[in-house]
């Protein structure tokens, strides 16, 4: 493209204005592309479960996902909560308990408590103690080791 450009200029095709302004606009769309191949703007982040276990009374799952957004960015991994026992609910993202730079553990101890084992929140990842669950209006508790 920008040989094509400056060949137009050598043969008096447009004037050097029409030439800046075409170079211009080559370098901020080119600029653009390379800011978006390194982003994830559309979202292609792959979570998978690696862990999924029923509380002792089979109403509320512990999830443990690893999610990778590409090679720009590092991967997390997460706990989340689902209520009910559909083995392929993913849950919402607001029943998420906790972020973590590796791998964690989870076990239930009781039918509204969950212990998290191996935690990295080195990163600024949040951690929530406790959690509402608006469909069963039961509130868990949640313990994490390090």
């Amino acid at each position: 493209m920008i040989n094509y450009l400056i060949s137009l200029l050598y043969k008096g095709s447009f004037s050097k204005t029409k030439f800046m302004s075409h170079l211009h606009s080559f370098l901020l769309f080119s600029s653009i592309f390379c800011l978006t191949s390194c982003i994830n703007i559309a979202g292609d982040c792959d979570t998978d479960i690696l862990k999924r276990i029923p509380n002792p009374n089979n109403t509320i799952q512990a999830i443990a996902t690893v999610t990778d957004c590409g090679a720009t960015t590092a991967t997390s991994y997460g706990v989340r909560l689902v209520e009910g026992n559909n083995p392929t609910d993913k849950g919402t993202p607001e029943n998420t308990i906790l972020g973590s730079n590796k791998s964690v553990d989870i076990k239930w101890i009781s039918n509204d408590t969950l212990l998290v084992n191996g935690i990295d929140t080195t990163n600024g990842f949040n951690i929530k103690t406790h959690l509402r669950l608006q469909k069963l209006h039961t509130d868990v508790v949640i313990l994490f080791s390090r």
